[in-house]
């Protein structure tokens, strides 16, 4: 196994993060590929509630990147859930879907999309906080406060907020920010004086994000 390339130097422990180098070092690169591709045709976000879905991103239609994501293998899989969210709304039926994929990465990237968008099932996600990978759980606890915080699934960001490794933490204080729950201020906090920089900083611009919503009328 080769070692995490965004570690802090702690031990990762077997099946954690299911989306950085904890993977055979083939499948890194096909994690890469997806997310290289992914950024050159998804659409922001924000401006896919604002404007119309768009027919078609990198040649292939809604329903095309549909199939790729149940039909096809890792990589074209790891593609499509990347690829997929630049289609709105209308894309939220096949992501819920793949938060079933007998892959944990697919998981996590769908998890991640239906959380950003606030949008899914919350039965689905409190099912999958149970999911063997943690960074699966993480994503689920994410999808699952955007729709409704609980104690369970917060408490699971806050312990992902903590591990040992950069990644998730990472995307911990970055999902925290999003759900913007003052409950999360005195975890970000600590996290901003941690001796990562990647990591201080991803608190401090949760803690902004938060404090931003809390001033927004």
């Amino acid at each position: 196994r080769q070692p995490n390339h965004h570690s802090t130097g702690a031990p990762v422990k077997k099946g954690t993060l299911v989306l950085f180098s904890c993977w055979h070092p083939n499948r890194f690169i096909l994690v890469m590929y997806a997310l290289a591709l992914a950024l050159a045709v998804q659409t922001n976000s924000h401006a896919a509630e604002t404007l119309a879905a768009p027919q078609q991103l990198a040649g292939k239609t809604l329903a095309e990147w549909g199939k790729n994501l149940t039909d096809g293998d890792l990589r074209a899989r790891l593609v499509a859930v990347r690829t997929l969210p630049g289609f709105g709304a209308g894309a939220d039926e096949a992501l819920l879907q793949a938060c079933q994929d007998k892959h944990a990465a697919v998981r996590f990237w769908a998890l991640t999309a239906l959380g950003d968008r606030a949008a899914g099932n919350r039965t689905t996600f409190q099912e999958l906080l149970k999911d063997p990978s943690l960074a699966v759980r993480t994503a689920a606890a994410y999808a699952h406060c955007r729709l409704k915080i609980t104690p369970q699934a917060f408490e699971l960001l806050l312990t992902g907020l903590q591990h040992p490794s950069r990644g998730l933490p990472i995307f911990a204080a970055d999902w925290l920010g999003k759900i913007g729950s003052p409950l999360a201020t005195a975890a970000l906090s600590s996290g901003a004086k941690h001796k990562d920089y990647h990591i201080r900083n991803a608190c401090l611009e949760a803690l902004q994000t938060i404090e931003h919503a809390k001033q927004t009328p």
